[in-house]
């Protein structure tokens, strides 16, 4: 009985792995690299959506907190913790937990590359990390993420570049797969497509059939993740996200015209040229290891994708699509290292892969500005609180930029970080109130003690649970940001050009062509005396906008507009958001405000650079 063939393995021959230099030093470049963008991007990916929601969940009870049965999200949450438990700053925390995920990548490439000795494994993390992210890198709770790094470790395992001999060894290293399995199954449930794909990807494509061993950690592997999804650890919670297999089948010829197929289709011929034609030639040299592995990685990726457009059939947030399409940089970064690398030529895979490991790292700088776009509405929102005077703050959703600013459910945690960066003196929390929550939110006006938070548990928390070290609320009920245009003081009569002044707050903005909206940010300086509310009324709505023209003059939109964020009493910050012309050029917007179907305001202001670029 065969239990590790070597045979087939493309490390056929070799008989001592050894440390490569420049795998390490690539690997120490890159996630240092990575390392960099998590810390210097830090807010950006953290106070947004889960993480923030995580963070406050740790912070608030001292204890390592975790999703649905995804106990995984403990490791990255270690050194963060530690910090607050030290009592250190609230920045050094977040920037903590924002650098931790990559730490732990980065440790599983160490172990890969100097303790198994696996520079091919090292090559696959690298290029599985970057080859198919974009926005998704900005969002760190994607327990997929580390489900797929995981499960190169777990190949690094079963694909030893020095084949195992002994018994100890088949032994121990099968005993390591398992745990490594164990672990995936505690990131994400979708693990389990990289745990058969890896190990089917052996079996298959090294020829391993009669690898018993193989086989029982396939099946062992299987049936764990099985039983733990489903009996020992089952959760309502992942069971919502998967719908019926019937309805996931149903009118299956009208699939081109799904929403999440053409956001795939477009999000790839977009922005991951280079990932279609590594793709492209992966497929072509599977051929040299058999029609059947060809057939396998066919079969896998289609039914990954299946899933994935089937799933989301009817519509989704575009960074939940982004979420699950970091599955193709792993199944084809592991397969081109399958197919191509041997001990030999390591460092010719290495100079290879390069040029597609630039390329990623160039795209996860460029998706920071999305984010940097949210940071930057946070703080105006912060900003506008303190002038206001207060600490509790509600805006109403219909004020609220979800262009950019995207989802707002954990918006209440997001603001209330971000305004105790500066101590807890200075800490203000803002909810977005919904329709659903409409009659909650008037009511905390005059509820003691009420801190309002997440969506799906607006009344989790109170004022008195927050750790004072951080954030000081007062027990006070909340106020409003936002207010109704209908209001019958609200006249435009007794504004004009001698009374307002919007003031760009940058000159110069850049934007990629790539991408879908650009946020144009300035500050509407009010010294009538009359408050401008922020709510749009029904009919002739008052919104802040502007006209783009090219560099000739040639206007591209007549009008770009969008609500107020938030009432301007004497000075107020607010953003246009633009959705960009897939035009690479020089253009140029002058805001201003005007009331929709009757005309522009004409309110002093200078022009906005905008350049796109490719």
């Amino acid at each position: 009985m065969r239990f590790y063939s070597s045979v087939n393995l493309n490390n056929s021959g070799t008989n001592t792995a050894h440390i490569s230099i420049p795998v390490q030093t690539a690997g120490l470049i890159f996630f240092g690299i990575l390392f960099y963008f998590c810390k210097r991007f830090a807010l950006e990916r953290i106070l947004s959506f889960d993480a923030a929601y995580y963070m406050f969940q740790f912070m608030h009870s001292g204890k390592p907190f975790a999703g649905p049965a995804r106990y995984g999200d403990y490791l990255p949450e270690l050194l963060p913790l530690f910090a607050f438990k030290q009592g250190m700053s609230l920045r050094t925390i977040i920037i903590l937990y924002s650098v931790s995920f990559i730490i732990i990548h980065y440790i599983f490439f160490l172990i890969a590359t100097l303790v198994l000795k696996n520079n091919g494994a090292g090559i696959a993390m690298m290029l599985a990390s970057c080859l198919s992210y974009y926005h998704a890198f900005y969002v760190p709770m994607l327990q997929l993420s580390e489900a797929i790094i995981a499960a190169i470790l777990l190949w690094a395992l079963i694909h030893p570049e020095t084949p195992y001999r002994s018994l100890r060894q088949r032994v121990g290293y099968t005993a390591a797969a398992l745990a490594v399995i164990a672990y995936i199954s505690f990131t994400h449930p979708l693990g389990i497509v990289a745990v058969v794909f890896v190990i089917g990807m052996e079996l298959i494509g090294a020829k391993r059939y009669s690898d018993y061993l193989l086989w029982a950690l396939l099946v062992t592997g299987i049936v764990w993740m099985l039983l733990k999804s489903n009996v020992f650890f089952k959760e309502a919670y992942d069971q919502k996200q998967v719908i019926p297999f019937h309805e996931m089948i149903s009118n299956l010829s009208g699939w081109r015209n799904w929403p999440s197929t053409q956001f795939v289709l477009g999000f790839t011929r977009v922005h991951f040229r280079s990932l279609r034609w590594l793709a492209l030639v992966c497929l072509i040299f599977s051929i040299r290891k058999g029609i059947l592995f060809t057939l396998f990685l066919l079969a896998s990726v289609a039914g990954f994708t299946f899933l994935l457009l089937a799933n989301y059939r009817h519509g989704t947030g575009f960074i939940v699509y982004e979420y699950y399409y970091v599955m193709y940089g792993f199944f084809i970064g592991l397969v081109f290292v399958f197919l191509f690398y041997h001990p030999s030529r390591k460092v010719l895979i290495l100079l290879i892969a390069v040029p597609f490991i630039y390329a990623g790292l160039k795209r996860l700088y460029r998706a920071h500005l999305q984010y940097s776009d949210r940071i930057a509405y946070v703080d105006r929102i912060v900003r506008q609180a303190h002038r206001n005077g207060g600490k509790k703050f509600i805006v109403d959703s219909k004020c609220y930029p979800s262009d950019y600013a995207m989802t707002s459910w954990n918006f209440a945690f997001e603001t209330l970080f971000y305004s105790s960066l500066n101590g807890p003196d200075s800490s203000v929390t803002v909810f977005i109130k919904t329709p659903e929550l409409a009659k909650l939110c008037d009511s905390a006006r005059n509820l003691s003690n009420i801190f309002l938070g997440v969506y799906f548990c607006p009344l989790w928390f109170s004022t008195e649970d927050l750790p004072d070290r951080y954030f000081r609320l007062p027990p006070t009920g909340y106020r409003y940001l936002t207010h109704s245009q209908d209001d019958t003081s609200f006249h435009e009569d007794n504004y004009s050009a001698d009374n307002l002044r919007i003031i760009p707050i940058m000159n110069t903005i850049h934007a990629y062509e790539q991408d879908w909206t650009a946020a144009v940010p300035v500050e509407i300086i009010n010294t009538s005396g009359h408050p401008i509310p922020a709510i749009p009324r029904s009919k002739n709505p008052v919104l802040i906008g502007f006209r783009l023209v090219d560099a000739h003059g040639n206007t591209i939109f007549d009008e770009v507009s969008n609500p107020l964020e938030t009432d301007i009493i004497k000075k107020a910050g607010c953003a246009i958001t633009l959705y960009l012309p897939k035009l690479k050029g020089t253009f140029y917007a002058t805001p201003d405000l005007l009331t929709e179907g009757m005309g522009w305001w004409h309110i002093p202001s200078q022009p906005v650079k905008i350049i796109i670029e490719e």
